[in-house]
């Protein structure tokens, strides 16, 4: 089992779907959910200095293991880096949260995992072969 060479087809088949992503689903993953946020740097590159009114508003709350989740719904807008033209501002960040770079396709422990019920192109089947072809490395979907 290669982790690398699942890291590598993962995010090919990410970059698979950037347009599809960008233009026919318009970043629906970035206008209602929640990000699972793992340090400080990641909570800084969201949330600037705002903090104080997403933790008073508690968008943003601790875990039990330690993180953050920041959670964006319909009334309070998108995560507040998608651009008007559902791009990411932050996109180059190397601070922008793991989870945001990851996000459909996850490779973990001899495990992938795709979100299949709330990403558009998962759900279409865009990344089928991608999950494939990693599982054909040894790993198992979950």
């Amino acid at each position: 089992m290669n982790q690398e060479d699942a890291f590598t087809i993962a995010n090919e088949g990410r970059n698979s779907i950037s347009s599809f992503c960008i233009n026919s689903c318009a970043a629906k993953c970035c206008k209602f959910g929640s990000l699972l946020l793992q340090s400080e740097n990641e909570i800084s590159a969201i949330i600037d200095k705002e903090r104080v009114y997403y933790t008073k508003k508690e968008i943003i709350k601790p875990t039990a293991q330690g993180n953050f989740t920041f959670t964006y719904e319909k009334n309070e807008g998108p995560c507040p880096k998608l651009t008007q033209d559902n791009l990411c501002s932050i996109h180059k960040n190397p601070n922008r949260p793991k989870i945001c770079g990851d996000f459909p396709l996850f490779v973990f422990k001899g495990y992938v995992s795709i979100a299949r019920e709330f990403c558009p192109a998962s759900k279409e089947g865009l990344l089928d072969s991608y999950v494939e072809r990693i599982k054909l490395l040894g790993f198992k979907e979950i």
